[in-house]
C-alpha cells in the first residue's frame, strides 16, 4: 500500500510500472484514468471495484430511477418520496415498522 503525490494517469502508470511486477488483482474506484493507467502499466490484471465505490454507484443508479419515477407522480407523492430517500438506502433489517410501511406504500406506485 502506498500514497502517491497526485491522481494523474502518468504518475499512477509510472508507479505501477516500477512497483507492480507481481500485481494480479487491483482494487480501486473505477475512475477511467486509474483504470487506463493500471491496464497500461500491468497489462490486464483483474480489476475490482472497491466496496465503497460499488455501493455508491448502486445508490446513484437507484436515486436516478427514483427521480424518473417520481416525475410522473402528483406533488404530494413526489414530496413524500423525496423525503424518504434515506429509507431506500437502509438495510431492510434496520427499518422501523413505520419505515417499512412507507417502503411498501412506495412500491405500490
Amino acid at each position: 500500500m502506498d500514497i502517491l503525490p497526485n491522481r494523474k494517469k502518468e504518475t499512477i502508470k509510472n508507479y505501477l510500472s516500477q512497483h507492480g511486477a507481481d500485481v494480479e488483482i487491483v482494487v480501486m474506484d473505477m475512475n477511467p484514468s486509474f483504470k487506463a493507467a493500471v491496464r497500461q502499466a500491468l497489462g490486464r490484471p483483474v480489476i475490482v471495484a472497491d466496496r465503497f465505490h460499488f455501493s455508491r454507484y448502486i445508490y446513484w443508479a437507484m436515486d436516478e430511477v427514483r427521480r424518473q419515477v417520481q416525475k410522473e407522480w402528483d406533488k404530494y407523492n413526489r414530496t413524500k418520496c423525496n423525503r424518504m430517500r434515506h429509507i431506500f438506502y437502509k438495510r431492510a433489517s434496520k427499518l422501523s415498522p413505520k419505515q417499512q410501511w412507507y417502503l411498501q406504500r412506495s412500491r405500490r406506485h
